[in-house]
């Protein structure tokens, strides 16, 4: 690889972000429900392209037991900020579901391959993509496994009933995890992934674009000054409780150095896309996660980031 393609791939993924949150931005007013509108694009993209790439990508991975730690630390990762959310939520000054919206948004993380997985690479090459794979395995079992049920529960306007159970299990949003345990199952069982070029690059961008594009319809400028609380705790969460109590705890461990890395970067990420595309599919706070999820990643890109360049080992 040139020295170049790093930037250029970097660029291309900015650009992936931008540009459909901007034309959300500019083309929010055409539509009549945009609410609507945004929950139909996730839906499809729930139901319809993550189930390929994660089949896709899933199937052909081999599991190796030193890096089993990595998912579990993933794992680790998303109670801490679950747990440090909790205790920080009387500050905020949250009612109602905007609570539950800003729990989610303090326990899911930007662990993926659009900022946390590609500053693993850009710092430690190859390697660190590699082990920031395997650390990202935990999210799909505990977003569709609890975090979409929790937050069915936590939306729903109706009292419970007989038939909820069974729509946990059918929901759409399900069909993701249930491609993860089919690709598992396949490579344990041998089965050989079929030799198609399937085009996965475009299939992610097209992806990771309708995702940021419904952000951009959500999303409302004045938001952000509305909620001036919880964007502070959700800041000292993302980039200083949270790194702070993991730096302390590598430091005790005998984790491999590249290791060890690929966690402390992955604990200073900020806040997940799948905060905001939870509130919009159960009827939380979505213009709360949408404003909190703009500045939290600002925050990241602007303080953070340079910050892990500077100390990072390469």
């Amino acid at each position: 690889m040139n020295s170049a393609s790093p930037l250029l791939l970097f660029c291309s993924i900015q650009l992936a972000v931008i540009v459909p949150f901007g034309a959300g931005l500019l083309l929010r007013r055409r539509f009549r429900d945009p609410q609507r509108t945004t929950r139909s694009l996730v839906r499809l993209n729930i139901a319809g392209l993550e189930p390929l790439i994660v089949l896709w990508c899933v199937w052909d991975l081999k599991v190796h037991v030193g890096v089993l730690l990595l998912p579990c630390a993933g794992f680790f990762l998303a109670l801490l900020g679950l747990g440090l959310g909790a205790l920080l939520l009387p500050l905020t000054g949250l009612t109602g579901r905007s609570r539950q919206t800003f729990l989610i948004s303090g326990t899911l993380s930007n662990h993926g391959f659009t900022l946390g997985g590609f500053l693993c690479y850009m710092l430690l090459g190859e390697i660190g993509l590699g082990y920031a794979i395997f650390l990202v395995l935990y999210f799909m079992p505990y977003v569709f496994g609890f975090i979409f049920p929790a937050a069915r529960l936590a939306g729903s306007r109706n009292g419970p009933g007989r038939t909820r159970w069974r729509d946990f299990v059918l929901a759409p949003q399900n069909v993701p995890l249930a491609a993860l345990f089919a690709a598992i199952a396949l490579g344990l069982l041998d089965v050989p992934r079929p030799l198609i070029a399937v085009p996965l690059t475009p299939l992610m961008f097209i992806s990771i674009g309708l995702y940021y594009f419904t952000l951009g319809i959500t999303f409302r400028g004045v938001d952000i000054f509305r909620s001036f609380r919880p964007h502070v705790c959700l800041c000292l969460i993302k980039f200083i409780l949270v790194p702070g109590s993991v730096w302390a705890l590598l430091r005790l461990s005998a984790v491999d150095t590249c290791m060890q890395s690929v966690i402390m970067i992955q604990a200073c990420m900020s806040t997940a896309i799948y905060s905001v595309i939870t509130s919009l599919l159960f009827d939380l706070d979505e213009r709360l996660a949408s404003a909190m999820f703009v500045v939290n990643t600002v925050v990241c890109l602007v303080v953070v980031v340079p910050l892990l360049f500077l100390f990072i080992p390469v």
